[in-house]
């Protein structure tokens, strides 16, 4: 005999299977990590020159793992990832980067990082959160790097339409005897084969513990 028409929705599939865990269940948001990355490196100085930076969900072996603000210069770079499909970003975003902090000589220094989460439309890039990590370290005379891994958290909430890009963008500026800093960006978490010198800055360091910097982004789901 035929089906009752009235069964059909709870006897037919739809085209999307979507996986949720009790706590996403309840808090109607899932987290999504994203990594920094590089590749397409064309210099394996650090700073590198033509590299790519992007975000991406996936735990791939970056080019060269590190970038820097360079011999006592600022730096500001832009990791971007084209969303897919349409999202809501909603809720606390926590972003963690491990980095070394390099210096050439003796005394106090202090070292702003910033973090910006952007949204991207292809002509306007709006700022969503900004956060902010400042750290000052005293270090022993000589050519030393140390490392740390810094975590920031801000609120976001914005809908990423379709073929928008979103920006996750880290400025850094430093005052006393800091001469550089040396970012992870290793989604596979390297702890060998990465850089750990500067040019122009003779300071060195031993990454610990992970290479990797990540994005855990709260994700509505309805």
């Amino acid at each position: 005999m035929p089906l009752d028409p009235k069964l059909n929705k709870f006897t037919t599939i739809g085209a999307t299977t979507v996986n949720i865990d009790f706590v996403e269940f309840l808090t109607g948001r899932g987290i999504k990590t994203l990594y920094l990355a590089d590749v397409n490196c064309t210099d394996t100085a650090v700073p590198q020159d033509g590299t790519t930076l992007i975000l991406t969900p996936n735990q791939i072996f970056s080019d060269v793992g590190t970038f820097s603000s360079g011999h006592n210069t600022a730096m500001d770079e832009d990791f971007d990832m084209v969303i897919e499909e349409t999202i809501q970003v909603d809720g606390e975003v926590i972003v963690t980067l491990p980095c070394l902090a390099l210096q050439n000589g003796a005394g106090a220094f202090q070292h702003d990082i910033t973090v910006k989460i952007r949204h991207w439309d292809g002509s306007t890039e709006t700022d969503l959160v900004s956060m902010v990590s400042k750290i000052s370290r005293t270090m022993a005379g000589g050519a030393v790097g140390q490392h740390e891994i810094i975590t920031v958290k801000g609120s976001v909430t914005r809908t990423f339409l379709k073929g928008e890009t979103l920006r996750v963008s880290i400025s850094h500026g430093a005052t006393g005897n800091l001469s550089a800093i040396l970012f992870g960006i290793d989604p596979k978490s390297r702890l060998t084969g990465l850089n750990v010198t500067v040019t122009g800055s003779s300071s060195q360091g031993t990454w610990i513990n992970t290479s990797a910097s990540t994005v855990a982004l709260p994700i509505r789901i309805e």
